[in-house]
């Protein structure tokens, strides 16, 4: 017993050792991307990491149900951004003319579109794209986000108060996006021997089905992922 405390002593002594200062919340930047403009959103005072989860339908042939996957969700295809208002209203006002340009315009063949009359735009023409950038004590991008065929889809009310005499103005906004990639630009030493880890029980895994004479293609797939995460990581100098 007191063999086995002193290993788990020893365990979390090293983890916190190759613990690094740990990722914060309050290092990222965003940049906004569309057809009309480019923002890089230095007002941007919180930003949505959007999350991903398997839908799945049960089956069974027999016994107990399976969860069978058969579609990915997105958090909804949606991503909530909350800026500071300068006193022009700068952000807004391009997050505004942005969402005019799918539904409003001043001139077509049914005359003039607005939201009383909207004719909207081609699907195409008004979407763009969404960079966030999770930054290190260094400022180096570690985790980058890019929503893929993003526009404003809502942005809430303001409210105005004559007791809001020093708070600044701020307004939220929701972009719609159909999918997104995540890129993890800058490895620990730790993420690696993880990987080298995973690659030695991989290998393992390899030559007990070797053994048994049996393939399998799941194992293979995982194998390429932890090598292609390994190139990454090793462009790094890792």
């Amino acid at each position: 017993m007191v063999d086995l405390f002193k290993q788990s002593k020893q365990s979390i002594n090293n983890l916190r050792y190759k613990f690094d200062q740990g990722a914060r919340a309050n290092r990222y930047e965003v940049r906004i991307m569309c057809p009309f403009f480019s923002l890089d959103a230095v007002r941007c005072t919180s930003a949505t990491l959007p999350g991903r989860s398997l839908e799945v339908e049960e089956f069974s042939e027999y016994g107990p149900l399976r969860k069978m996957p058969n579609n990915i969700s997105m958090d909804g295809g949606e991503a909530t951004f909350e800026f500071l208002c300068d006193s022009s209203f700068a952000d807004r006002y391009l997050i505004e003319a942005w969402q005019d340009t799918i539904y409003a315009s001043p001139d077509t063949e049914h005359g003039i579109s607005n939201s009383l009359h909207p004719q909207f735009s081609y699907y195409n023409d008004y979407i763009g794209e969404v960079q966030i950038d999770v930054l290190n004590q260094r400022d180096n991008a570690t985790l980058c986000y890019k929503l893929f065929e993003a526009y404003p889809l809502s942005y809430e009310a303001q409210e105005l108060s004559y007791e809001s005499t020093d708070e600044i103005m701020k307004f939220s906004v929701t972009m719609a996006f159909r999918t997104f990639e995540t890129e993890y630009k800058e490895q620990q030493p730790t993420i690696l021997d993880a990987l080298n880890k995973g690659n030695r029980i991989a290998g393992s895994l390899n030559q007990a089905l070797g053994v048994f004479g049996k393939d399998s293609k799941a194992l293979r797939k995982f194998q390429d992922r932890l090598n292609n995460i390994s190139k990454i990581a090793g462009g790094f100098g890792i």
